[in-house]
């Protein structure tokens, strides 16, 4: 367990509480809290919460603002290429929406590829090597500006696409992919269309697709209707963390994240007092003979 920094182990305290209160057959480690990191050198801060890492099954992690490392190894190192975010409405819990009874859905969001890949610098650079076109709508100074380029590559959509299809097998059998394919097409449309192609393969498996704005109205208007909803790390960033921060979920420490060895996946919950407005008419979805619980595919 690393409980991170600022507010973070105040956090992660009272969620070590619920879970040793189920007394689950858990051997705990601890990792300092981030100020108490702080006085190690960078370099021994790396290498002792990467050693606790390896070491362990699972990591329990709490939000860092720089000092607590390891975020970046249990990512990019571990290549934890899908972040899981189950949405569940639990009975007691306040809701902004009109039924949020039998909410049950799972975002799939791939956490390795598009703007987070860190290729970025001047703007100047892009229009040097002319790799703009007609399509570019390039602002007025650009040659001053910065750029993040975005990438997505096949092997990366695939695998996250296979992950979110064995998932929603497991669940309701219902895949929605969204992502920004009317501004995006060279990556956004290209992720959907190749998520398409990979969910052909898994025969019983209802797919939709939606843009991404529409996806973020859905979450709010129609969250009953969903069941596992992959989409590109950016999109999951923006409108679907919106969407999803209504408080129809139970209480989980604001930005932790949970490592597992075995799925490569990383499980997010946050809290928000955000309040999205109430639709009186949400339709509550028709019961299935699937049993609809969180099962993370192996």
């Amino acid at each position: 367990m690393i409980p991170g920094d600022d507010a973070a182990p105040e956090a992660m305290s009272a969620s070590l509480r619920v879970l040793e209160a189920l007394d689950l057959p858990i051997d705990w480690d601890h990792i300092p809290v981030g100020d108490e990191l702080a006085s190690l050198a960078p370099t021994e801060r790396e290498s002792l919460v990467g050693e606790h890492i390896d070491n362990s099954d699972t990591v329990l992690f709490g939000s860092s603002n720089g000092t607590t490392p390891g975020a970046g190894f249990m990512r990019w190192g571990k290549k934890t290429y899908a972040n899981v975010r189950p949405v569940r409405w639990r009975p007691g819990y306040a809701s902004p929406l009109a039924r949020p009874e039998g909410i049950d859905y799972v975002i799939v969001r791939e956490n390795l590829e598009d703007m987070y890949v860190g290729v970025m610098g001047p703007a100047k650079l892009l229009l040097d090597a002319g790799l703009t076109d007609g399509r570019s709508r390039v602002p007025p100074d650009a040659a001053n500006g910065r750029f993040a380029a975005k990438i997505i590559t096949r092997p990366g959509t695939e695998q996250v696409t296979r992950f979110a299809c064995e998932l929603a097998l497991s669940r309701g059998g219902k895949l929605t992919v969204s992502a920004k394919t009317n501004m995006l097409p060279a990556t956004d449309r290209w992720f959907c269309d190749i998520a398409r192609e990979v969910a052909s393969e898994y025969p019983g498996l209802e797919y939709e697709q939606f843009i991404i704005d529409d996806m973020a109205h859905r979450l709010v208007m129609r969250p009953h209707d969903l069941d596992v909803g992959p989409t590109t790390s950016m999109c999951c960033c923006c409108p679907i963390c919106t969407a999803t921060s209504s408080p129809t979920r139970a209480p989980a420490p604001s930005g932790a994240w949970a490592w597992h060895r075995r799925a490569a996946t990383a499980t997010t919950g946050r809290t928000s007092n955000r309040r999205t407005a109430p639709h009186p008419t949400s339709p509550a979805r028709a019961s299935s003979t699937r049993p609809r619980r969180w099962n993370p595919p192996r």
